[in-house]
């Protein structure tokens, strides 16, 4: 019997298959902690700050995995080369269209909404917004086809329209690479479009 803060306990309760069986529930957990979710070869998504670019894991090392880009497939290259964690990869699962769920507070719509599908090969408008230091950001209209989409909702667009300028500053800073369409604010206007109401 032992007696403290919250009174005796009775150690006597514990019996030993019951401390074997708790040793072993900790054993597991531990291990599965530290397994390996990816296995080389695998092709993944790499996350980097917005972006995620598409590569294959070329070796597995014990703190993380390091990842091959084919420059003609993950251009422009913003990744830089080193181990990634698990935490920052997502298997490439490519998919015909996603939806994201429709939900009350959308936007500024208190009302629920119906899903808002995006498709593979279908043609999307968007502003596309530069970031230029001490002057104010510049914002481009443009037009492009989703060639890729995952059932992540990670989507590459092939640009087919707008601002010259802007489609020059677009494949300078997204190119091939992907982004979350759920969560980027570059898509604001195409989502609202969707739903039926002005972006003002």
């Amino acid at each position: 019997m032992m007696k403290g803060l919250f009174g005796s306990i009775a150690l006597s309760k514990f019996n030993g298959w019951q401390v074997t069986g708790f040793l072993i529930l900790c054993a597991f957990f531990s291990a599965n902690a530290n397994a390996v979710l990816f296995k080389k070869g695998d092709v993944v998504m790499g996350e980097c700050g917005d972006i995620y670019q598409k590569g294959t894991i070329k070796a597995i090392k014990p703190n993380g995995y390091v990842l091959s880009f084919d420059p003609k497939e993950a251009r422009p290259l913003k990744c830089v080369p080193y181990v990634w964690k698990d935490g920052f990869l997502h298997r490439y699962k490519p998919t015909q269209s996603f939806a994201i769920k429709g939900h009350g507070g959308f936007l500024w719509i208190r009302e629920a909404h119906p899903d808002l599908k995006f498709q593979r090969g279908e043609e999307v408008g968007f502003d596309f917004r530069v970031e230029r230091k001490a002057l104010p950001d510049k914002k481009y209209k443009l037009m492009g086809v989703i060639r890729d989409i995952t059932s992540d909702g990670l989507i590459a667009i092939e640009i087919t329209g707008g601002d010259p300028k802007g489609r020059e500053e677009f494949e300078k800073r997204i190119g091939r690479n992907y982004m979350k369409l759920e969560d980027h604010d570059m898509f604001h206007g195409e989502k609202v479009r969707r739903l039926g109401f002005n972006d003002k």
